[in-house]
């Protein structure tokens, strides 16, 4: 499928036909080798609706499942007699399997736990509205911001679209495809480009998507939902792959960022307002890891020299860095340590009283990234019995490369969803032995502490 970057539809408020607008049940040409898929989509809306019609109407009137309730019922004259009656118990069907896989699509789009469902205007004025905790909420899909509309139309297109090829799916994670979305920011505003955009494409893991985008929000949004592992940015028009920050439109707007008044008032006003050099870690489990280990080791006195500050990850460190690369690392009164994960590729260096480092990685240790992996099998092997979840596993594998094999070894991964869990673990079940590794932290501590 192909979105163009001219797609657009007309909010109700602007045109008097969509705010009037009537939905009908779709027109399918019924013959051989014709298909009824548009690929290229620029105003999808009123075929989404109509489609959403055609589905409604079979979980309702095709899908509706019954069941026998036997009631004992007594006659005059007559012994007691059970008299079956029906029942409803739901439904049950593909159209109903839809249907509930675009309400957990709609929950993503409008960032609401709320319980959402369709509702169907009466025949004279036939409309689809969104009902919310079986209130009227929004009453024309033409009614939505131009940016939900947009998203909208998009992921409701792929699911219509992949309903109408006649493949069957339970959860729209099995959608399978490619979609090409030129320009996949016009219309977003910030949240919809950092938090929901993202969040909708992670829905669609076996569609490759194929996007152009002059937006950071939205690439630093792919960063922090799918993981850098998981999409790939490709500089045009050389083709060349570059990491998030290397992304020119970032560079320039972090540096429009920078120059902001705010900004800078935020970090000097962090800076005056301790008294204590200051530890910038990528994130909350690291603050917690390293107390834990501090009280373990009896290394106390180091961790309380530093004031510990959650980055929210290791691009938010390099901001940091980014703004004391300049006379003003050396006006700063207090030590600050930007401290990265051990999978992160940085050059250690010094300016004026502000230090770059990264934590030594333990090569043996079966987790390879985060600070996690300074914790030895044995911890990593019990809190894995403990919970399966906790660790995510890539077999071993063996693939061919220009006629030789080359042997992938085993990958064990902390599951992103369950950080927090596993941290709380080891935080109760860890030993002295668990914690060793952090004394080379500790090292790096207290090598800076004791500088002049």
């Amino acid at each position: 499928m192909y979105f163009p970057p001219n797609r657009f539809e007309e909010p109700g408020w602007l045109n008097y036909d969509n705010l009037l607008n009537k939905v009908d049940y779709r027109f399918l040409k019924r013959l051989s080798n014709i298909s009824n898929r548009l690929i290229i989509n620029h105003s999808p809306l009123k075929d989404n609706q109509n489609w959403l019609l055609d589905l409604l109407f079979d979980k309702y009137a095709l899908e509706i499942k019954t069941g026998d309730y036997n009631i004992p019922v007594n006659q005059s004259g007559v012994n007691q007699v059970i008299v079956p009656v029906p029942v409803f118990l739901g439904f049950e069907g593909e159209s109903n399997i839809i249907h509930n896989e675009i309400i957990k699509f709609l929950n993503v789009l409008f960032q609401t736990s709320d319980q959402l469902r369709f509702g169907i205007g009466k025949r004279r004025a036939r409309q689809i509205e969104i009902i919310r905790n079986e209130e009227p909420w929004i009453k024309n899909l033409f009614n939505l911001s131009t940016g939900e509309s947009i998203l909208l139309n998009i992921f409701l297109t792929i699911i219509k679209d992949f309903d109408l090829t006649r493949s069957s799916f339970k959860n729209i994670s099995e959608i399978k495809g490619i979609v090409i979305v030129d320009e996949i920011d016009i219309h977003l505003h910030s949240d919809l480009q950092y938090v929901v955009l993202p969040q909708l494409i992670k829905l669609f893991p076996k569609i490759q998507f194929v996007l152009t985008s002059h937006s950071p929000l939205f690439v630093l949004g792919l960063r922090k939902e799918l993981g850098e592992e998981n999409f790939e940015i490709t500089n045009l028009p050389n083709g060349e792959c570059i990491d998030v920050e290397n992304f020119s439109e970032f560079e320039k707007a972090y540096s429009y960022f920078k120059d902001s008044l705010k900004y800078q008032n935020d970090i000097n006003k962090e800076i005056l307002n301790s008294q204590k050099a200051l530890l910038f870690v990528e994130g909350d489990y690291d603050i917690r890891y390293l107390r834990k280990a501090a009280d373990l080791l009896d290394k106390n006195e180091i961790i309380e020299y530093f004031k510990l500050i959650d980055s929210d990850g290791h691009g938010n460190i390099t901001n940091v860095a980014k703004h004391f690369d300049s006379k003003l690392a050396e006006a700063t009164p207090q030590k600050m340590l930007l401290l990265y994960d051990c999978d992160q590729n940085k050059n250690e260096n010094q300016k004026g009283n502000v230090y770059k480092r990264v934590m030594p990685t333990i090569i043996e240790n079966p987790i390879k990234k985060g600070i996690e992996n300074l914790f030895p099998s044995l911890i990593i092997q019990k809190a894995k019995e403990f919970k399966t979840a906790f660790i995510d596993i890539t077999p071993e594998i063996i693939k061919t490369e220009r006629g030789a094999e080359i042997i992938i070894p085993e990958l064990w991964e902390v599951n992103k969803d369950e950080k927090k869990n596993l941290c709380d673990w080891i935080i109760e079940n860890g030993t002295l032995s668990d914690f060793e590794n952090f004394s080379k932290v500790f090292d790096i501590l207290e090598k800076i502490k004791n500088e002049n």
